[in-house]
C-alpha cells in the first residue's frame, strides 16, 4: 500500500511539473530578425577567422544558407548552435581587399516567416575600406533570378570561364550594385545561371555583356544598363532524314528550324547514287509559315530499282550559324506510291479587321496554276468585286488587293477546285470564306527628333520603336543625325538607340569565348505619348561616350 501511494505521488509531482504551450492560440507570423552580426559594418583590421550572425528566432538553416554570399569568394563552413549562424573560414583572407557580405531577404524562419530586410555588411583585413562601387540595371522582361557577374583584373587577361569574383542576384527590378571594389577595371556580365552554381558555362547559360569593361575609382560611380540573350547556340544544321513519302515527294528533317524565305532549290540536291546523275528538284515547301525543320520536296517519279542521294548545301539555321558539314546527306531507295493527297488550305485565321491590304495563305503541297475567278474579294456593300495580284510561291499564295475607302466590309471567297496543284489536279471540291473589315491607316501622328552622336559609333546608329515590348519600327539615323517615326496609332511608345557595329541590323549581346563586349545601347528615359493625328517633334538625345560614366 505504501509502495502505491509512493507511486502515485511521484505521478503527480511530475505532472504538475510539465508545462505545456495550450494548443491553438494566434499563429506566428511575425518577420524574423537579425539581433546582431559579427564584425560590425566597415570594419577594418579584421584578424578573425569567422563571421557570425544571431537571429531572434530559430531559423530555417537551408533558406538562410541558400541566400548566403560573401565577396570576392572565400571558402567557408556553416555551423549553428541555436539561433546563431557561424561562417567559419576555410582559407585566408586576402590583404588589402575589402569584403562583402550579403544576406538576401528570402530565407526565412522555422514558421516560414521571411525578413523585411536584406542585410549586408562589409569589412577588410586591412587598414582601409574600398569605397568603389558600380550600379547598373538589367533590361530584362523577366530578370528575376539572373545574375550579375564581375572579374577584377589581376594583372592577367580577365577570363570570364573562371569562378567570378562577385556576385549579385537580381529581383524584379532588375537593379544591381557592387560595392566595397578596390580601384581597378572589371568585367561586367549578365549571367542566367542555370545551374545555380555560380559560374558561367557556355551553351547553357544566358549571357550578355557589358559594353566596355569598367574602370573604378573611389568617387566615380558608374552606373551601366546591359541585356541577357539565351543561351548560345553555336550548332549548325544537319540533315536528319531525308526519305520519299511518295514517288515524286520527299519529307527532309533537319536538326533545327530555318526561316523558310532564306531557303531555295539550291539548297539541295538529289543524285543517282550510282551515276550521279543530278535529278530535279521541281520544289521545296513546308507547311508552316515562317520557320520550320520539316520539309517537303517535289521530284520526277523515281526509280523503285534505284538508291538515291539527298544532299543539303549552304543552309543556316534562324541564328546565322552555317550547317554542319559532316551531316548533310542521306540515302534512301524510290517507291511506288503515288502521292493521292487532294490540296487543301491550311487552317487560316484571318483578323475581323486588317490594316494591311495583303494576305498570305498555306496550301498542304505545292501549286501550279490559279484559275480564274478562284479567288474573289467582294465589297459587301455594293457585291462589287475588288481588284487584286497573287504570287504563287511554291505551296504559298500571297495576295495583294486594292481598296481605296477606309473601313470596307469585305468578303474573301477560294475555291480550291480552281486551285491546281502540282500534280495538275484540282484542289478539294471547297470554298473557304473570309469576312473582314479592311481600316486604311487613319493616324497621321509622327515621332520626330534628332540624334547627336559623341560615341564615335563605328557603323550605323539604329533606332527601335516598341509597343509593351513589340517591335513597332525600325530605321536608321539620318545622315543628319535627324529621325521620323510616321503614320503612328494613339498609345505609349518606348525608345532605343544601338550603335550598330557590324551592320546587321540587330543588337549584338557580345560573345563570351572570345570575350567581346555588346553593342552600345541607349533606352531613351521618356516614355513618347503619341496622340492621334499630333507630332511629337522635340525629342533629342545625346550619345555619350563610353567612358563618360553616368553618376548616380
Amino acid at each position: 500500500m505504501k509502495k502505491l501511494l509512493l507511486i502515485l505521488l511521484i505521478y503527480l509531482m511530475y505532472s504538475c511539473a510539465v508545462m505545456e504551450a495550450p494548443s491553438g492560440g494566434p499563429k506566428d507570423t511575425t518577420p524574423p530578425t537579425i539581433s546582431e552580426y559579427y564584425p560590425k559594418n566597415y570594419t577594418t583590421n579584421y584578424n578573425d577567422d569567422y563571421l557570425s550572425i544571431q537571429f531572434d528566432k530559430y531559423m530555417n538553416k537551408s533558406s538562410v544558407i541558400e541566400n548566403f554570399s560573401i565577396s570576392p569568394k572565400l571558402k567557408y563552413d556553416f555551423s549553428w548552435s541555436g539561433k546563431k549562424l557561424k561562417i567559419k573560414f576555410d582559407e585566408e583572407m586576402e590583404p588589402d581587399v575589402t569584403y562583402v557580405v550579403k544576406l538576401k531577404a528570402n530565407y526565412s524562419d522555422y514558421k516560414g516567416n521571411k525578413p523585411e530586410d536584406a542585410l549586408t555588411f562589409i569589412f577588410t583585413k586591412g587598414s582601409k575600406i574600398d569605397s568603389g562601387r558600380v550600379s547598373g540595371k538589367l533590361i530584362d522582361a523577366k530578370p528575376e533570378e539572373k545574375s550579375i557577374f564581375a572579374w577584377r583584373d589581376k594583372d592577367t587577361p580577365i577570363d570570364i570561364t573562371t569562378e567570378p569574383d562577385y556576385t549579385v542576384s537580381l529581383g524584379s527590378s532588375g537593379e544591381f550594385e557592387l560595392i566595397g571594389l578596390k580601384k581597378g577595371l572589371y568585367r561586367i556580365v549578365a549571367v542566367d545561371d542555370k545551374m545555380k552554381n555560380e559560374m558561367y558555362e557556355s551553351g547553357i547559360d544566358g549571357f550578355g555583356a557589358a559594353q566596355f569593361d569598367v574602370e573604378v575609382f573611389d568617387e566615380i560611380y558608374p552606373y551601366i544598363n546591359l541585356k541577357i540573350a539565351p543561351p548560345f547556340d553555336r550548332k549548325g544544321v544537319s540533315l536528319i532524314n531525308a526519305f520519299p513519302i511518295a514517288n515524286n515527294v520527299l519529307q527532309i528533317g533537319l536538326s533545327e528550324d530555318v526561316y523558310l524565305d532564306s531557303i531555295n532549290l539550291d539548297n539541295f540536291k538529289l543524285m543517282d547514287s550510282v551515276s550521279n546523275n543530278n535529278i530535279e528538284i521541281k520544289s521545296i515547301f513546308s507547311v508552316d509559315e515562317i520557320q520550320s525543320k520539316k520539309l517537303f520536296a517535289i521530284t520526277e517519279n523515281l526509280d523503285t530499282n534505284k538508291i538515291f542521294k539527298f544532299e543539303i548545301n549552304n543552309i543556316k539555321d534562324t541564328l546565322g550559324n552555317n550547317q554542319n558539314d559532316s551531316l548533310t546527306f542521306s540515302f534512301f531507295g524510290g517507291i511506288s506510291k503515288e502521292f493521292k493527297n487532294k490540296l487543301n488550305l491550311m487552317p487560316k485565321k484571318i483578323d475581323s479587321k486588317i490594316k494591311d491590304n495583303k494576305l498570305n495563305f498555306i496550301f498542304s503541297h505545292s501549286i501550279a496554276e490559279v484559275k480564274d475567278s478562284a479567288i474573289t474579294i467582294i465589297n459587301k456593300k455594293d457585291s462589287n468585286n475588288l481588284e487584286f495580284n497573287y504570287k504563287i510561291n511554291f505551296n504559298k499564295l500571297n495576295i495583294t488587293f486594292i481598296c481605296q475607302k477606309d473601313e470596307e466590309d469585305l468578303i474573301l471567297k477560294i475555291n480550291l477546285n480552281k486551285i491546281i496543284d502540282f500534280k495538275n489536279e484540282s484542289g478539294i471540291d471547297s470554298i473557304f470564306t473570309y469576312n473582314f473589315k479592311y481600316l486604311k491607316n487613319k493616324s497621321e501622328s509622327k515621332i520626330i527628333g534628332n540624334v547627336v552622336d559623341s560615341t564615335n559609333c563605328v557603323g550605323d546608329i539604329l533606332l527601335i520603336l516598341t509597343q509593351n515590348n513589340k517591335l513597332i519600327d525600325k530605321q536608321k539615323l539620318n545622315s543628319d543625325g535627324g529621325f521620323t517615326f510616321s503614320n503612328l496609332e494613339e498609345g505609349n511608345y518606348q525608345l532605343e538607340i544601338i550603335c550598330d557595329e557590324n551592320q546587321n541590323n540587330k543588337y549584338d549581346f557580345g560573345n563570351d569565348i572570345p570575350f567581346f563586349h555588346s553593342e552600345f545601347f541607349y533606352i531613351y528615359d521618356k516614355e513618347l505619348k503619341v496622340k492621334e493625328n499630333w507630332d511629337i517633334n522635340d525629342v533629342k538625345i545625346i550619345l555619350k561616350q563610353k567612358n563618360e560614366y553616368e553618376l548616380k
